[in-house]
């Protein structure tokens, strides 16, 4: 685990921020998806949560972009 710790940047404000990008990135691509747009919709900005979980903005957007309007998956029809 210590080895995937010196992957992840050091964020520039809180051990906070450090922490919630090491879950952030330990977390499927789905709920990724999911958490920023919950960030998102709680009125924080996409510079807020890029500074969060120590990601870019651009990468933000698309993130939430990719998720804004979609609803649950259909599920295959098994008969």
């Amino acid at each position: 685990m210590s080895n995937l710790l010196k992957k992840i940047p050091k964020p520039i404000s809180t051990m906070q921020d450090y922490t919630n990008n090491f879950h952030y990135h330990q977390m499927t691509e789905g709920d990724q998806k999911k958490y920023l747009q919950h960030l998102y919709d709680n009125d924080y900005s996409v510079r807020d949560i890029s500074k969060h979980v120590v990601i870019s903005e651009t990468k933000v957007r698309s993130k939430i972009d990719a998720h804004r309007g979609r609803g649950l998956s259909p599920t295959p029809n098994r008969s």
